[in-house]
């Protein structure tokens, strides 16, 4: 994108300015065992390779790179919180941009997709484990500012 242009089709009077933010949750009921065993996320119909259970394997770094093979994920910024020494399980903060694919597109999110389309596959955890694994996915409030275009003499300015 050239510098001072908006992107084609964006319409400078839009609402949403904050990027797309969840939280997911791993861990496990039983607070003596750690997590073992392979999960994959879900979203709108696309499915991520493997990933650990554990959060000491699946890092930041291999959670993003799983999300942005994603087809519909364009980036995928992702912090870890502090993985439990017991369990391994932690806590993500995932913010997400989402790849533009044009008008009446089935995968394009114009708008906030709802959290309820991030789900987990855990097959190969719960066999591993005695108590139950969680994946659980959470919309959050976190305001990551997105630079508005402000339309002036034919072009948009951020």
């Amino acid at each position: 994108m050239v510098p001072g242009m908006c992107p084609k089709g964006d319409d400078v009077r839009t609402k949403r300015q904050l990027r797309y933010s969840i939280q997911l949750d791993l861990g496990n009921t039983d607070s003596t065992e750690a997590l073992t065993g392979n999960f994959k996320i879900a979203f709108a119909g696309h499915v991520t390779s493997a990933l650990s259970a554990s959060c000491e394997t699946t890092t930041a770094a291999v959670l993003s790179a799983a999300l942005e093979e994603l087809e519909p994920i364009a980036n995928a910024t992702v912090s870890q919180g502090t993985v439990d020494a017991t369990t391994k399980g932690c806590r993500f903060v995932i913010v997400l941009d989402f790849n533009r694919f044009g008008q009446n597109n089935v995968f394009s999110f114009d708008s906030e997709p709802s959290v309820d389309l991030f789900t987990c596959i855990n097959d190969g955890v719960d066999s591993a484990i005695t108590g139950l694994f969680y994946c659980h996915f959470v919309r959050t409030d976190l305001s990551v500012r997105v630079v508005p275009c402000v339309y002036r003499w034919s072009r948009c300015d951020s």
